[in-house]
């Protein structure tokens, strides 16, 4: 289904291309607007947590719409988006501080990743998940949506492209809504 998809994007003409993913990208603005209004209508002003809470609601709502969810060209504009998200983000961290002595982060990030990349493979050798299924759903959990095609195409097996999509999208939408409670749990707020 993912390669049908894929398939249509692709024999679409460049204005077509453009159309649909024009569609996509509407459809997100529309989202951010309601919410941003909502917000401002309730609250008096934006709140970064209703934003955040409310688009990715929304979002999966209307992901099972199939008019929505089949706009060709929506994983190609979000991959293009995550990937430019993800360099501008890089280009603003400062390795030579992360590295250093004075921080801990990267002693952090280094435990965290290796005890939930361990309780990972705990949980596939409990559950006997194969070795390509266990890359992808550790791909989704650690690199989200992007990155699930490039790893599917190493293993030669594209068949493993929608599972992976769908566990690193479900993985952000509980891991945004789980991160947002704890931070306000841990900040008393």
């Amino acid at each position: 289904q993912f390669e049908n998809a894929e398939q249509g994007f692709i024999d679409l003409s460049t204005k077509e291309k453009m159309i649909s993913i024009a569609k996509g990208l509407g459809i997100s603005i529309l989202l951010l607007g309601v919410m941003a209004g909502f917000s401002k209508f309730v609250f008096g002003e934006m709140k970064e947590l209703v934003l955040i809470f409310g688009v990715t609601g929304l979002a999966l709502i209307l992901s099972g719409f199939k008019r929505v969810r089949n706009l060709k060209g929506n994983m190609v504009s979000a991959d293009y988006l995550m990937l430019l998200f993800g360099f501008t983000l890089g280009l603003q961290a400062n390795v030579s501080e992360l590295l250093s002595d004075r921080s801990e982060l990267f002693s952090y990030f280094l435990v965290t990743y290796s005890v939930m990349l361990l309780i990972h493979l705990i949980l596939a050798k409990l559950f006997k998940i194969d070795v390509q299924s266990f890359l992808i759903s550790s791909t989704a959990a650690v690199f989200g949506p992007p990155f699930i095609g490039p790893v599917a195409e190493a293993l030669n097996n594209r068949s493993l492209i929608p599972a992976g999509i769908i566990i690193a999208l479900l993985g952000n939408a509980i891991g945004t809504y789980l991160g947002i409670l704890i931070v306000k749990l841990l900040l008393g707020g």
